[in-house]
């Protein structure tokens, strides 16, 4: 099946003694995730991809992709608001300053259909994606 695993030690890109990454390959693609366990077993996403975040992986989680640019955090609450979804964290990362920025946003209920349809059509928004654990 053309699996490889590897194991590197003290080569961390960033400070965590106990980091834990994943890397995947297809023909034309690779995703990265990488994580790990704080104090008192308490686990977190410290990478995807091409960004650092710091997230909690639990409950129900929206994923969003979008241009870099000023009002996206506002359109996305307001959205979320219009159909009574709470914000429990909201974590991002960006590639640069006016780039493209990636959000993790633990939500304290399940998303709409048609909340996250209207998520979709903000404009500076590339990618939405509920994902539930």
């Amino acid at each position: 099946m053309g699996i490889q695993i590897s194991q590197t030690t003290g080569q961390s890109p960033v400070n965590y003694p106990n980091l834990v990454s994943c890397r995947v390959f297809g023909d034309d693609w690779d995703r990265l995730i990488a994580g790990v366990l704080f104090a008192g077993g308490q686990p977190r996403i410290v990478r995807l991809n091409d960004y650092d975040v710091d997230a909690r992986p639990e409950g129900h989680i929206l994923l969003m992709q979008n241009r870099d640019v000023p009002g996206v955090v506002g359109q996305i609450g307001t959205i979320l608001a219009a159909y009574e979804v709470n914000i429990g964290e909201w974590r991002m990362g960006r590639d640069k300053p006016g780039g493209k920025a990636l959000s993790f946003i633990n939500l304290d209920s399940d998303v709409p259909a048609a909340a996250l349809d209207a998520l979709s059509k903000i404009t500076a928004v590339t990618r939405a994606k509920l994902v539930n654990l």
